[in-house]
């Protein structure tokens, strides 16, 4: 059993930006919440992370901003070639909302992770841990752009 104190401790290191519900347009997509453009700041959600909410789901079953960029054409290739891609740390399971708005109207939205996502989409993987949050769960977390 892990010791949640630690647990806790390390997913505030873990969590450190925003993740932004916005329209993209014809870019990403509307990733807006529901037609709301906020952002949600992952710090404030940590303790929503428990271990009882951690879901293996099928990553296809998962909308995420990058999902359908090409790994061999230059976005890909400059994701590929970031520090943030190079030091992604896989021990970390994404956090997807579920019923979550996304363009693909896919049952679980990513709002941590996308480099996590990226990775597995490159080395194969087909299922992951995710940590599985309800949308009633992160509106008070919404702030306006």
């Amino acid at each position: 059993m892990v010791d949640n104190v630690n647990v806790s401790e390390n997913k505030i290191r873990f969590l450190n930006g925003k993740h932004t519900f916005k329209n993209f347009g014809n870019i990403m997509g509307d990733f807006s919440f529901d037609g709301r453009e906020c952002f949600i700041i992952q710090k404030e959600i940590y303790h929503l992370l428990l271990d009882y909410k951690i879901q293996t789901l099928n990553n296809d079953e998962i909308g995420w901003k990058l999902e359908d960029i090409d790994v061999d054409k230059p976005e890909g290739i400059s994701i590929i070639n970031s520090e943030r891609y190079k030091r992604v740390d896989m021990s970390y399971p994404p956090i997807v909302i579920k019923n979550g708005p996304n363009p693909k109207n896919k049952l679980y939205r990513l709002i941590d992770g996308t480099h996590r996502m990226f990775k597995m989409k490159i080395d194969g993987t087909k299922q992951s841990n995710f940590y599985v949050l309800e949308k009633d769960e992160i509106i008070n977390y919404l702030h306006d752009l």
